[in-house]
């Protein structure tokens, strides 16, 4: 189990522990994750996400980009981020209180 910060496109936040792809493929709406990473920014999100149209996700864009995440061209996430903080041996590791912190301190309610 790792645990996770879920972000909504709607701003809340969520704490929670997932265990394995199943697991991550349900908290993103059941699409296939993409890994997203620069920095300390480790977030999945829905490969497809835009392309099936799901809601533009600000805080968690902002929160990534605060982290060291770089898009270029300069991009947005949509629908529902996970995040965590990195990756071991093919493993997510468990978010980091600092990660916590920007995130509330960025406007995220968890």
């Amino acid at each position: 189990m790792t645990q996770v910060l879920i972000i909504q496109p709607d701003g809340t936040g969520e704490l929670t522990d997932l265990a394995g792809e199943d697991d991550y493929r349900k908290a993103i709406g059941g699409g296939f994750t993409q890994m997203l990473h620069g920095g300390t920014c480790f977030a999945l999100v829905d490969e497809d996400g835009k392309i099936m149209g799901e809601p533009n996700n600000p805080l968690a864009t902002v929160l990534a980009m605060k982290l060291g995440y770089e898009a270029v061209p300069p991009d947005f996430l949509a629908g529902t981020v996970i995040f965590t903080s990195g990756v071991v041996d093919e493993h997510s590791v468990d978010i980091s209180e600092h990660v916590i912190e920007v995130a509330r301190a960025i406007g995220v309610t968890i």
